[in-house]
Formats: C-alpha cells, structure tokens, sequence
C-alpha cells in the first residue's frame, strides 16, 4: 500500500513539472520582446554564427604565424650552428632556405593573418548595416500596416455616408455597391500589409537568431536619418578605412616581397622569376583599380542619398495635396457636384502617396547605410 502510495506521489509531482514546463513555453510564445536598434545589433552581434566561426579563423591563422615564426628561427639557428663547424648545409641557397632566411614564411602568414582580421571586422560592420535594414524595413511595414488600417477607416465611413444617401433616395444602387468594393479592397490592402509586416519581423528575428516568431516591439522611432556628410573628406577617409581596399594593398605589397626575395637567385628570364613577377603585375593592377573603383563607389553612394532626399521632399508634397483633394472630392459628393468614383480615386491616390513617402524614407535611410558602407568597409568577398 505505502509503494502504491509512493508511485503516486512521484506521478502527481512528474505530472505537474510538466503541466509547469508547458505553461511557461506557452507563456515564452506570447512574451513580447522590447526591442530598440541599438540591442538589435548587440543581440545580432552576440548570437552570429559568422562572427564565431570567424574567430577561430582568425585563431588558425594567428598558430599558423606562430609556427612560420618558428620555422625560420629553428632555420637560423641550424645555419648558425652548422657555419660553427665550417658545414653548409643543403637547404641553404633553395627556394625554401631563401624564404625561410627573409622570412617570407612569417611575411606570408601575417598577410593571411590581417586578412582574416579584416574578414572579421567586415563581417561585425556588415551585420551591424543588415540588423539596421530589417530593423527599418520592420518599422517601415509596421507604418504601412497602419496607413492601410486608417484607409479601410475613411472606406468604410464614406460606405456609411453613400449608404444613408441611398436610404434618402440621393444615391443609386451602384454608387452603394461602388462604396462596398472599395471596402472590401481596403480590407484586401489591410491584410496584405499584415502579412507584409509579419515577412518583415520574421526577417528581423532571422538577422538576429532569434526564434522566426518571436514576438517584437520596436521601441526605436521610425524616422528620417540625418546625415553630415563631406565628399572629400570621406574620400579620403575611405582609403584609410575600406577593409577591401587595404586587403588589397597588403596583397601588392606581399607580391613585391616575393618577388625582391626571388630577384637575387632567378634571372629575368627563368620561369620562376617571370611567375613572381607576373603575380606582382597583376597584384599592383588589381591595387590600382580598387583606387579607381572605391571612389566611383563612394561618389555614387553620395549622389543615391541626395536622389533620395529629393524623393521625400517630393512625397511629402504629394501627401499634402493628395490630402486636400480627397476632402474637396469627398465635400463635392456630399454636395451632389461630384461623383463616388472621382473620390475613390482620391482617396487611392492619397493612399498610395502616403504609402510612397514612408518607402522614401526608408530609401533614403538605407540610402545613407549604403554610403556608410561605402566609406568605412567596401565589400569583401
């Protein structure tokens, strides 16, 4: 009786452990998370796999150093000790003796080294921009959604005004049928633009490995980014800053070593000296275009900004005068001087400049991520 008694027990306690268990999941699915642009990209930062398997990228590289390090300091102490018995040893005036002795070995592995570096802060920048992107582009379909809900508003309160019309005999049949179609495209847009806003969070939560259908508020505003910027100031800054740039420079200036090193043991005209040498061409080109094409990039990025700046002051015109006109639409139909269709396209059309003023700022937003980017890291492939 007592066992019975105890299995009971245990049964009762393994019973509610689980009931606990699965409230708190259910309890973890409806939590909604606080989220500011800032903790974003901290968040993102912090759960990237990337980033993770870039640091032990960066770890190999740095032993690989390590080891070349080694390599050319067991070479010189061989050299030295074998000069004390007067005994020259093979490997010495090879290609292997001739790189391990200048150190080339040690040259090579810290290229690779700073390379793997570079990777890593391209990698932290360039997710810092994309958590910026789907953070933006998520309040932008959150504003969409909210535009489309306060459309399907005014839709349904002009339904209410043709439908009193009609019951007073100054609407016809079609205008009341008119009214309701425009409802119900309304409500078409409404649930597109939820399932537009629900595409853009889950792309968010993607950006920051969180669970797809974590729940968010974004507690950053949706607005438009000031920016200072000075073309030749970050012209020249670029130079000093774009990781693809400097990589390739590293690269030339390793290529010139090599070949320096070669020049003393291989004339002109052997294949190994035109090998080394044709790396070095190609190297010191590649350079020279990177020159060339990182300030067409950046002068681009900076046009495609004031492009984008011009669009919202454009936009915003239009919203005001896309506004007036659908109030002077709407008095004209009450009056009996116009008709449905004229304020349906009215209000379509202050529907769509609304629409088309918050995708401007999010261009122009994105716009002024891109120069950033341009500027600071470039691309890295």
């Amino acid at each position: 009786m007592k066992k019975i008694s105890s299995l009971l027990v245990i049964t009762m306690l393994l019973t509610n452990l689980f009931l606990v268990n699965v409230f708190a999941d259910e309890e973890n699915k409806d939590e909604i998370i606080d989220l500011s642009i800032e903790k974003a990209i901290e968040d993102g930062i912090k759960n990237s796999d990337l980033i993770e398997i870039q640091k032990h990228a960066i770890e190999v590289e740095e032993v690989k150093r390590r080891q070349a390090i080694s390599q050319e300091r067991k070479y010189d102490d061989a050299i030295d000790m074998a000069s004390d018995f007067g005994i020259r040893l093979e490997i010495e005036g090879t290609d292997e003796g001739i790189y391990l002795s200048n150190n080339m070995l040690t040259e090579q592995a810290e290229v690779s080294l700073k390379r793997e570096k570079l990777k890593n802060e391209y990698n932290i920048e360039d997710l810092k921009m994309n958590i910026t992107k789907a953070y933006y582009m998520s309040l932008i379909a959150g504003k969409n959604l909210d535009i489309a809900d306060n459309n399907l508003e005014n839709t349904k309160r002009n339904e209410e005004i043709v439908n009193k019309k009609y019951e007073l005999g100054v609407a016809s049949k079609s205008d009341l049928l008119f009214a309701q179609i425009e409802v119900d495209e309304a409500k078409s847009n409404l649930e597109t633009a939820k399932k537009d806003k629900d595409k853009a969070f889950r792309s968010l939560n993607m950006a920051l490995d969180y669970e797809l259908d974590t729940k968010l508020n974004l507690t950053s505003e949706f607005q438009k980014v000031e920016n200072e910027r000075d073309l030749e100031a970050d012209l020249k800054k670029s130079y000093e800053t774009r990781l693809d740039y400097i990589d390739s420079k590293n690269t030339a200036e390793l290529a010139r070593k090599d070949l320096e090193t070669l020049d003393d043991r291989y004339a002109e005209n052997t294949y190994k000296y035109r090998i080394a040498q044709g790396n070095t061409l190609r190297a010191e080109k590649a350079y020279d275009a990177k020159e060339k094409a990182v300030e067409f990039d950046v002068k681009n990025k900076y046009d495609a900004i004031d492009s984008e700046y011009r669009k919202i002051e454009l936009a915003k015109s239009t919203v005001e005068k896309a506004k007036e006109a659908l109030r002077l639409k709407e008095l004209s139909y009450e009056a009996g001087m116009g008709t449905l269709l004229q304020v349906k396209e009215a209000r379509n059309s202050f529907y769509k400049a609304e629409l088309n003023l918050s995708n401007s700022i999010l261009n122009y937003n994105i716009a002024i991520l891109d120069y950033k980017k341009a500027v600071t890291i470039g691309n890295i492939n």
